[in-house]
């Protein structure tokens, strides 16, 4: 009997020992999926703020450019 609770004993600290690593590896992927979405936001924030600063300075921006390539233009 006691050979026997014995083995019980180390089948259940087997068993709760594999349990807390399952916990410990499934918390550290809810954390990276955190991350990516984080950072998921992050970038769709930063490309509607290019696009809104876009539709603000485009115009200028085309006409910048405009110059610059005929003064270069008028250089060659």
């Amino acid at each position: 009997m006691s050979q026997m609770n014995a083995r019980l004993i180390r089948l259940t600290r087997v068993a709760m020992a594999t349990t807390s690593r399952v916990a410990r590896v499934a918390a550290r992927s809810r954390d990276r999926a955190q991350d990516l979405v984080e950072y998921g936001v992050a970038v769709a924030l930063v490309a509607v703020v290019a696009l809104g600063a876009i539709q603000m300075f485009g115009g200028g921006i085309s006409a910048l450019f405009t110059r610059l390539l005929a003064r270069f233009s008028g250089i060659g």
